[in-house]
Order: structure tokens, then sequence, then C-alpha cells
């Protein structure tokens, strides 16, 4: 895959220290994450269009009461919704969202940990799924 776009990013000092620490590969990260919070703010937010006909703008998420949505990735927000309409195992949800590297796998990572979905059988399970 090409990327022709390039530009400056100004951070302030000790966020490449930060990122660092989380990846080794620090372009691969901030790409990861930028598409994240884009698809996110497209599928969830902001009325464009995604590649998964699972994320459709506009649709609302369901967070159970007193969880704070503001603590997980955008990218993990969007497939939070994906997995409630749909059981799938992480290779059909990886494959449906069409995501690079680590970024579905950093998103799954955070909905487990969250306890916002469970691994049955080998199946992506979000409480109130289809």
């Amino acid at each position: 895959m090409k990327f022709p776009e390039k530009f400056l990013l100004k951070l302030p000092a000790g966020t490449m220290a930060r990122i660092e620490a989380a990846s080794s590969n620090r372009s691969e990260w901030i790409r990861d994450v930028l598409l994240g919070a884009l698809d996110a703010w497209e599928g969830v937010d902001g009325g464009g269009e995604t590649k998964s006909e699972l994320v459709r703008p506009g649709e609302a998420i369901r967070i159970p009461r007193g969880f704070d949505p503001k603590c997980l990735r955008p990218d993990a927000l969007v497939l939070l919704g994906a997995i409630q309409k749909k059981r799938m195992t992480s290779r059909q949800a990886e494959a449906e969202l069409g995501w690079l590297g680590l970024r579905y796998s950093n998103a799954e990572k955070s909905l487990i940990a969250a306890d916002l979905v469970v691994v049955q059988d080998g199946v992506l399970v979000a409480e109130g799924s289809a």
C-alpha cells in the first residue's frame, strides 16, 4: 500500500518516548491511531463511509451503564459496535473491518481488558450482541 500524503506533526515533549514505549514501529502506530479515530468519527459521529457494512454512520453503540467510553480508543468503539451486531471470530472481524497492522489487535485487547467483550468458543461476544 502506498502512502502518498505526508505531513509534519509537532507533539509535546516526551510524546515520542511514550509512543516508542507502546510500539516498535512509530509510524505504523501513529497511522493506526489516526485511522481508528477517523473511522470512529465517520462510522459513529460524522456521517462518512466505512469499509464494513456492520458499522454504519449515525448508529448508536451500546455502552454499559457506568462505563466511560472516553477511556477506549476510537477504533475500539467501532469494533464494539460491529461485535454487538454480529458474532465473529477475531479473524473474521479483522477481515470485515479491513484494518492494517496492530490496529485491530489493539482495539480487541482494549475491549477485552475493559470487560466489554468476551471470547466464547473462539467467538467474540459483546453484551446484548445479536
